[in-house]
C-alpha cells in the first residue's frame, strides 16, 4: 500500500507533514561551516515504509521499445514542495521518490527523475541516489557550492546527469539533454531538436511533451534517445486509406469473435489445427511455466479443453495486440496495452461487480485501446471485425458508458494528472490501491511481453 504519500497527494489545502505514524530516520547532514545556527536535518520514511510508485510515465527508446520509466511527484506536490521553505522537506520526498526507483534499475531497465539542485547536490543525499539512475536536474542556477564534488561522486556510481536544453554551446558536461514540446512553439521543438542532433551527434537527447504517436514516431526517427508523451491517439494528418487488415489478424480476430460468441469448442480447436503457426504458439504457451500444467500437453484439442474460453480469448487478444507493426514504437505500445489491460482487469476485480464490470471484458478494453495509434488506422475501423458489446465499443471509441471512468483514469494515470485521477479513485478503492495495481501491472506486461516475443 501506498499509505502516508498517496493521501498527501490527494490532500488540498495548505501544507501538511507526512504523519506521525510514519517511523523516520535522520539522514547526517554535513556540520556547517561556524555558524551559530545549526542545519536542519534531513527526514526520510525507513526502507520498510517507502511506497511503491505505480503511476510512470514511459519512455520510448531508440529502437521503438521499452526503455524504461520516469517517475514524477503528484504535479501539485511538486509545486508545493519547490515553494517549501525547507529544503529538508523537499529531500525527504526525493529521496523517496528515488528510492521507489530501485526495482526498475534491478529489472534492468532505465529510471530517471528530475530534481533540482538545491536538493540533490549536497553531500547528505549521495548515499540516497541508486547507482546508474538518470537524474534530470532542474532548476540548475550553477552557483551550489557542492556542486563539482556533489557531480564527481555521483557520475562515480553511475549516476547520469541531464538538463533542460540549455544553451549551445554546452558550458558544463551533461550525459543528456531532455528538450520539451509545448503545443504554441511546435515548429521551435523541431527545429532545436535537429540543432541539438547536429551539433552533439553522440549526445543523448530525450524528447518529452509528444502530442500523439505520430509525434514520437518522427521524434525517433529524428534519432533521439528516449521519447515520452500521449500514446492514446494519432494525429493522422492525412488521413489513410480504409485499408484491409492482413489476413493474419483477420484470422486472430474471427477467432476472438467464435470464442466470444461461445462457438462450439471442437470447431474452435479446428480453426486453430488448420494454421500451424498458430497451433505450435498454442501449444508452447500451454506447456510453458505459466500455465504450470503437471502433466504435458500433446494436442491442440487438449490445449482449447485445458484452457477455457476465457484464458483462451485472454490469449488470443495478447496475439492479436503482438500482430500489430507498423509504428517505429510498436513494441513499447504493446507493452503499454498489456499494462492498461492488467490494470483494468484490476480495476474491475475492486469493483466486485462481475455482472456490470466483468474483469474479462475491461481486460480486452484496455489491450485494444491503443489498437488505432499502432496501425495508423481509425480506431473504429480495427474494431470492425470485432463483435465486441455496445458497452466496450462505448468506452473505446467515445469515452462514454459506464466503462468510460476506467479509460478516463488510465490517460490520467499516464500524463501524470493526479487531480483528475483521484476524482476517479473513490469506486476503485482509493488512489493507494490504483497506484499498487498499475506498479503490479507494468511488472507484469514485461513479462508478458518477453514471452511473447520469444521464438
Amino acid at each position: 500500500m501506498l499509505g502516508w504519500l498517496a493521501r498527501w497527494w490527494e490532500a488540498e489545502g495548505a501544507e501538511k507533514p507526512p504523519p506521525k505514524t510514519v517511523q523516520e530516520k535522520v539522514l547526517p547532514v554535513a556540520k556547517p561551516a561556524r555558524s551559530s545556527t545549526k542545519a536542519p536535518p534531513l527526514t526520510t520514511p525507513t526502507v520498510a515504509s517507502i511506497p511503491r510508485f505505480g503511476v510512470r510515465r514511459p519512455l520510448i527508446g531508440r529502437n521503438g521499445d521499452m526503455a524504461g520509466f520516469e517517475f514524477r511527484l503528484a504535479r501539485n506536490l511538486e509545486n508545493r514542495l519547490q515553494s517549501h521553505p525547507d529544503v529538508a522537506v523537499q529531500a525527504a520526498y526525493v529521496v523517496t521518490l528515488l528510492a521507489s526507483m530501485q526495482p526498475t534499475l534491478q529489472a534492468g531497465r532505465l529510471a530517471m527523475a528530475t530534481v533540482s539542485a538545491q536538493v540533490l547536490l549536497r553531500p547528505q543525499m549521495l548515499e540516497h541516489v541508486p547507482a546508474g539512475v538518470h537524474l534530470l536536474v532542474h532548476p540548475w542556477h550553477g552557483n551550489e557550492p557542492d556542486a563539482p564534488a556533489c557531480l564527481a561522486a555521483l557520475r562515480a556510481k553511475g549516476v547520469l546527469i541531464g538538463r533542460l536544453a540549455p544553451a549551445l554551446p554546452l558550458s558544463e558536461p551533461v550525459d543528456f539533454v531532455q528538450i520539451a514540446l509545448q503545443a504554441e512553439h511546435a515548429a521551435a521543438f523541431w527545429a532545436q531538436l535537429a540543432q541539438w542532433r547536429s551539433a552533439q551527434p553522440a549526445l543523448a537527447l530525450l524528447a518529452t511533451g509528444l502530442d500523439s504517436v505520430d509525434d514520437l514516431d518522427r521524434a525517433l526517427k529524428l534519432g533521439v534517445s528516449l521519447a515520452a508523451g500521449r500514446v492514446d491517439r494519432s494525429l493522422l494528418v492525412q488521413k489513410p486509406e480504409k485499408n484491409p487488415l492482413h489476413n493474419n489478424t483477420l484470422r486472430l480476430c474471427q477467432l476472438l469473435n467464435d470464442v466470444g460468441l461461445d462457438r462450439d469448442t471442437d470447431a474452435v480447436a479446428q480453426a486453430i489445427r488448420t494454421d500451424v503457426g498458430l497451433s505450435y504458439k498454442l501449444l508452447r504457451y500451454v506447456n510453458s511455466p505459466a500455465v504450470g500444467l503437471l502433466r504435458g500437453v500433446e494436442s491442440v484439442d487438449q490445449a482449447v479443453m485445458v484452457l477455457g474460453r476465457n484464458e483462451l480469448y485472454r490469449w488470443l487478444s495478447v496475439l492479436l495486440l503482438a500482430s500489430m507493426e507498423g509504428r517505429v514504437a510498436s513494441i513499447a505500445l504493446q507493452e503499454m496495452a498489456l499494462a492498461r489491460a492488467r490494470l483494468l482487469e484490476g480495476l474491475a476485480e475492486q469493483r466486485a461487480d462481475a455482472l456490470n464490470h466483468p474483469p474479462a471484458a475491461l481486460f480486452t478494453v484496455g489491450l485494444l485501446s491503443l489498437l488505432g495509434a499502432m496501425l495508423q488506422l481509425p480506431l473504429a475501423q480495427v474494431l470492425e471485425p470485432l463483435r465486441l458489446s455496445d458497452t466496450a465499443r462505448q468506452a473505446l471509441l467515445d469515452h462514454s458508458g459506464p466503462w468510460a471512468p476506467y479509460i478516463e483514469l488510465v490517460a490520467d494515470l499516464e500524463r501524470h494528472d493526479m487531480a483528475s485521477a483521484s476524482k476517479h479513485a473513490v469506486v476503485f478503492g482509493g488512489m493507494a490501491t490504483i497506484l499498487e495495481l498499475s506498479d503490479a501491472a507494468w511488472v507484469w506486461a514485461a513479462e508478458v511481453d518477453k514471452k511473447t516475443a520469444a521464438p
